[in-house]
Parts: C-alpha cells; structure tokens; sequence
C-alpha cells in the first residue's frame, strides 16, 4: 500500500511539474508573438515613406499621375477624398499605395500643403518610394516666396565742407 501512495504522489508531482513548465512556456510564446507583433507592426510603419509639398491636393494629383506614367506604373485607381486622395499602381508584382493628405494647419505665409505617403507591397521599398516621390516633386512647382524687403537705408548725414583757410 505504502508503494501505491508514493506512486500517486510522484505522478501528481509530474503533472504539476508539466503544468508548470508548459504555463511557462506559454508565457515565452505569449512573449515572443508579442515581440514578433511588435517587429511586424514597426516594419510596415517604416514601409511608408512620406514627403511635404507646398501645393494643394489637386496640383499633387496630377503630379503624381504624371509621374506615374513617366515610370511605366499602371495608375489602378485614383480615389479624391475631402482632404486628399488615394492611388493605386503597381511596381511588377508589388502593389504601390499612395495617399495624399492636405494638411490642417500649415505654417503661415505658405499656403496649402499636401503630405504624400508611398508604401510599396506590405513593408515598403525605400528607394522606391524615394524615387516615385522625387519624381511626383519634378512636377511641382516650387513656392514662390515673397523676398523679404530690405530694411530701409538711412542716408548718412551730410557734413558742411571744412571753412576755407585765409
């Protein structure tokens, strides 16, 4: 009888023993798709690439679309929205998502001002995106700033000539 209670006891030690280790290692997976979450979540925030233009939405637009055509890209889809617009084009196999925002409140004394965002395939292709947008910026004219006035000179007092000697 001794035997059987010694038995049950070191069976119910292994279960706990495996309930233990197997909570545990839940835990490190738990941790580790975290983890992976996290890298995942912070490659495709990367993957968008993103440029200011000093020009309103519509001007981006059509810069884009040319810019798009001159690089061979297919233009899918060009969605106008209130505050911008999204298009759709490919890069070979990769799908190529851009979306344009007008921003809110831009610095004053500069007119309106579109955010671009190029995101190729899922986690983005830098050069690529860099590329496309240096491309849509060739299309843009630059703002034209006001110089600033000069400050006014003051005329340097006039000095009488020097008396004449006799």
């Amino acid at each position: 009888m001794a035997d059987q209670g010694r038995s049950w006891w070191s069976w119910a030690a292994y279960v706990a023993l495996a309930a233990l280790a197997l909570g545990n290692a839940g835990c490190l997976v738990a941790a580790g798709v975290g983890a992976a979450g996290g890298v995942a979540g912070y490659a495709y925030y990367k993957g968008n690439v993103t440029r200011t233009y000093v020009a309103n939405v519509e001007d981006v637009r059509a810069a884009t679309r040319t810019a798009l055509a001159e690089l061979q890209m297919p233009l899918l889809k060009d969605e106008p929205s209130k505050r911008g617009a999204r298009i759709e084009s490919r890069a070979g196999d990769e799908p190529v998502i851009l979306s344009l925002t007008l921003q809110d409140n831009p610095p004053p004394g500069q007119g309106p001002v579109t955010d671009v965002g190029v995101r190729v395939a899922t986690f983005g292709d830098e050069g690529l995106s860099e590329h496309i947008l240096d491309q849509i910026g060739l299309h843009l004219v630059p703002s034209q700033q006001v110089p600033a006035a000069p400050p006014p000179t003051a005329v340097p007092p006039q000095t009488a000539p020097p008396p004449l000697a006799k």
